[in-house]
């Protein structure tokens, strides 16, 4: 975990704990963004589109980390059940040839 990550999982109890009360991700989205307008410049204090290009930039960001987290995670998955099927092959194949020792003692030796 990043250093970043480690800030930012500093909150997710907390936020996770707003957003359940508030029902879902839309209200606690409308939550943060009635906060930021109550309690903050964020919308009057810089113009229009650059408070607007911080939010997208923010989303596109967060966006390419999950995306990428789900494919790592869907590679671990099919590397694991890649192993998974190669362990039960090779068990099978195990059950279907002799042991050594019988197929010594088959052929005479």
């Amino acid at each position: 975990m990043s250093a970043d990550d480690a800030q930012q999982a500093r909150f997710d109890g907390m936020l996770l704990q707003v957003a359940q009360e508030s029902g879902g991700i839309e209200p606690l989205m409308g939550h943060f963004f009635g906060m930021l307008r109550r309690r903050t410049d964020f919308f009057t204090g810089a113009d229009k589109e650059k408070a607007k290009a911080l939010v997208v930039e923010c989303f596109e960001r967060e966006h390419a980390l999950a995306a990428r987290a789900r494919r790592e995670q869907e590679q671990r998955r099919a590397a694991a059940e890649k192993e998974k099927e190669a362990a039960k092959a090779a068990a099978d194949a195990a059950k279907l040839s002799p042991a050594p020792a019988a197929a010594a003692a088959a052929a005479g030796c």
